[in-house]
């Protein structure tokens, strides 16, 4: 994290762009070629709807692992320097337990 002071211009700028490109990097994405999607909002309509666990797909062992191990990561991020994303980390950290491929898709 790099914050810079201007007092001049009033302002503080916060630069948190090696800490997102670590997390991408490390993050085991479905498609990298579609690395950066443009989003209004990632709590989307979807966000809070959870599959039953009869229809629910879960996540193979190591995608899991990746899972978990991100949350965190995404949580200080959304804490320091991008407020927009916490509602949406905040509700997936609550499905570490059994992530479902719908779980997945939303991080993605």
């Amino acid at each position: 994290m790099i914050l810079i002071y201007e007092p001049e211009k009033k302002r503080i700028i916060l630069n948190m762009r090696n800490y997102v490109k670590e997390i991408l990097e490390e993050f085991e994405r479905d498609n990298e070629d579609d690395l950066i999607k443009r989003v209004k909002t990632p709590a989307n309509n979807n966000l809070f709807r959870i599959r039953k666990e009869s229809e629910a797909s879960y996540l193979s062992d190591q995608k899991m692992s990746s899972f978990i191990l991100q949350q965190p990561k995404f949580y200080f991020l959304a804490k320091c320097g991008r407020p927009d994303i916490l509602l949406a980390v905040s509700f997936l950290t609550t499905r570490v337990k059994k992530p479902d491929l719908d779980d997945w898709k939303k991080v993605d």
